[in-house]
């Protein structure tokens, strides 16, 4: 089951100031890029003081990851919790439209064109700057991941395996980025609208509950 998660940085995550700064650290990696981003420079654009940064934050590294896990603990604070007692009938349908909503706000995350743009702009410095890139993915995709992946073994849909449930909510994942994202980082060209955006989320949920069972049934 996963849990409703809204880290604090620091102070309520509701403080207008936190959301001041998290917002300067966003636009300013749009507009300068990683390599023009600094501590000084986020504190100007946000109005606070370098020492509220700092104190704060710590570093820009740790600035970069908090801003990318708010945004991901947002997706799943907004998904209602799994139900725990549900019927042995009723547990795969549950799942799957537990994982449709899952995917519905990932995607619907990953796709907005700020994101996008920051995404990029990580991208881009990660030669430079490769722990940066590396601190990107642990807060925003790999927690993702591994917050579906936490569901998908508490429901038992693995065999009782480390590498199993990582490897299939990796998957799910990518089969929820399919057939848009790509183009739409490369482009900026959003290929869906909301209704079929959740329509390619069920059918590539579905797609992925099918394969899950057709490989439970060989593994037997």
């Amino acid at each position: 089951m996963i849990k409703n998660h809204q880290k604090s940085l620091g102070r309520p995550i509701d403080d207008k100031r936190t959301q001041a700064i998290l917002q300067a650290v966003g636009d300013l990696v749009i507009e300068k890029s990683i390599a023009g981003l600094s501590m000084e420079g986020i504190a100007k654009r946000a109005k606070v003081s370098k020492v509220t940064l700092y104190r704060r934050f710590g570093d820009l590294e740790n600035l970069i990851r908090q801003y990318v896990q708010y945004h991901t603990s947002r997706v799943f604070s907004d998904v209602p919790d799994f139900p725990e007692h549900i019927g042995v009938n009723n547990s795969l349908s549950a799942l799957e439209q537990h994982l449709n909503e899952i995917g519905y706000l990932l995607m619907k995350l990953i796709s907005r064109r700020e994101v996008v743009l920051f995404d990029n702009a990580i991208a881009a410095a990660v030669v430079p700057f490769p722990d940066i890139g590396l601190a990107l993915y642990q807060a925003g995709p790999k927690r993702a991941i591994t917050e579906i992946a936490q569901l998908l073994q508490a429901q038992q849909l693995d065999k009782p395996s480390a590498s199993e449930p990582m490897q299939n909510a990796e998957r799910l994942f990518s089969l929820w980025q399919s057939g848009f994202y790509d183009q739409l980082r490369m482009t900026g060209i959003m290929r869906f609208d909301d209704q079929q955006l959740k329509l390619h989320i069920n059918q590539q949920t579905a797609f992925f509950i099918t394969s899950w069972q057709a490989q439970q049934h060989l593994s037997k």
